[in-house]
């Protein structure tokens, strides 16, 4: 059971926002939890999201790898941490992010597909795999 005002029920309202397109309204929730769960993974990874959705790369990318340090190896988190490290200019960490959330979760086409599209982005036919694979 969810009790009023408890991390997850924060973490979907603040979804909800930033789903409606109000990144400062999901940021605003977001730094309440963190201020009451700093060490929570699933926080860190909301703060990525929501600083991509407000094009900040640079900070997206140390959110998530605050969230990859205390969840290591997490599909969703290596997948955001990818997003993040493109947006930030970092071609080479977004594929191996990528590359290792492709590695965990095989049936998921998006880490591979967001492979491609950075090799598109960047003009790099060097990993045959992915090309292969899209």
């Amino acid at each position: 059971m969810v009790r009023p005002g408890s991390e997850r029920e924060g973490l979907a309202a603040a979804l909800s926002e930033l789903r409606a397109g109000r990144p400062d309204a999901a940021e605003a929730i977001a730094r309440r939890l963190l201020a009451r769960a700093p060490r929570s993974p699933a926080l860190h990874q909301l703060r990525a999201a929501i600083a991509l959705q407000q094009g900040a790369g640079a900070v997206a990318l140390r959110w998530a790898r605050s969230c990859l340090a205390m969840r290591p190896d997490h599909a969703p988190g290596l997948l955001i941490a990818g997003r993040a490290a493109r947006a930030a200019g970092e071609a080479e960490a977004a594929l191996a992010y990528f590359g290792r959330a492709a590695e965990l979760a095989p049936t998921h086409p998006e880490p591979v597909f967001m492979a491609c599209v950075l090799l598109l982005d960047v003009g790099t036919r060097g990993h045959e795999a992915c090309w292969t694979a899209c």
